[in-house]
């Protein structure tokens, strides 16, 4: 990468060096490596200026405000994501401004405004509606308003909402994601005292960790101690590995499956 990205080698071709940057500074942060992919992605971002090429302005801004959410700077992820919107709407490009508005939901969320961040992914969703051909960013507006009806505790809509999220994600191989449909599942779980259930849902999400190669951010790894702790706190040492070793070894889509008919029916 260093070599092909030497000055000679960027000004003669200025697009690969470009998209070289930006696609290490996402590999990067999928890692967990945070600081060194704002590194990458800020060299891709001066390129595209110096091109002027606004699609690719826009995707690095975003890809910039994920790295900073990641490291739950929201205020100044937000101002990304509020650029990349206005960005993606001169271009009329309504896939993303779905995901801008998604990604200022989240900010949203975040800083505890429950009803802001559910205008901002409904508004995404029916921009979104009939369309077949971005199912991934439908997925992820379904599992974000499926996480809002949990913390409503409306759990047969939370449920039904990261069902029909996960299903797209397995079909699409979306690990991120399915991670957070994971999350989700555990919570409610927990919130359910299905405390068996949510430890095989977390032994089958750190199997899908392990698998991946991804790495957790510093606040999914907040959210895994704490849920760990949770879950022993109300089993038996002997239980909680026994229901964590079924996670881990199960068929992720079945167990899926059965977690979300078992939350349907307490």
């Amino acid at each position: 990468l260093s070599r092909a990205l030497e000055h000679s080698e960027v000004e003669r071709y200025p697009y690969l060096c470009a998209n070289l940057w930006y696609g290490s500074g996402v590999l990067t942060r999928m890692h967990g490596d945070l600081p060194q992919a704002s590194v990458y992605l800020n060299e891709s971002l001066q390129l595209w200026k110096g091109l002027n090429d606004h699609y690719h302005i826009g995707l690095t801004l975003n890809s910039l405000g994920v790295v900073l959410f990641n490291q739950s700077e929201y205020a100044r992820a937000g101002e990304l994501f509020a650029e990349n919107l206005l960005l993606y709407e001169e271009l009329g490009e309504a896939n993303r401004v779905a995901i801008a508005l998604n990604n200022l939901g989240n900010v949203a969320f975040k800083q505890g405004d429950l009803e802001r961040a559910a205008m901002y992914y409904h508004q995404a969703l029916q921009l979104m509606e009939g369309d077949q051909s971005h199912r991934r960013t439908v997925a992820l507006l379904k599992l974000n308003l499926g996480e809002i009806a949990r913390l409503r505790k409306e759990y047969a809509q939370s449920a039904t909402l990261l069902h029909e999220c996960v299903v797209i994600n397995l079909e699409l191989n979306d690990t991120e994601n399915i991670l957070f449909c994971l999350n989700n599942l555990v919570e409610i779980a927990i919130d359910q005292g299905q405390h068996a259930l949510a430890a095989q849902v977390l032994g089958a999400a750190e199997a899908l960790y392990e698998q991946s190669g991804a790495a957790r951010s510093p606040v999914e790894a907040e959210d895994y101690d704490r849920q760990v702790a949770a879950v022993h706190a109300r089993l038996a040492v002997d239980r909680f590995e026994l229901a964590w070793s079924q996670g881990r070894a199960a068929i992720l889509e079945e167990l899926i499956t059965e977690a979300i008919h078992s939350i349907l029916d307490a």
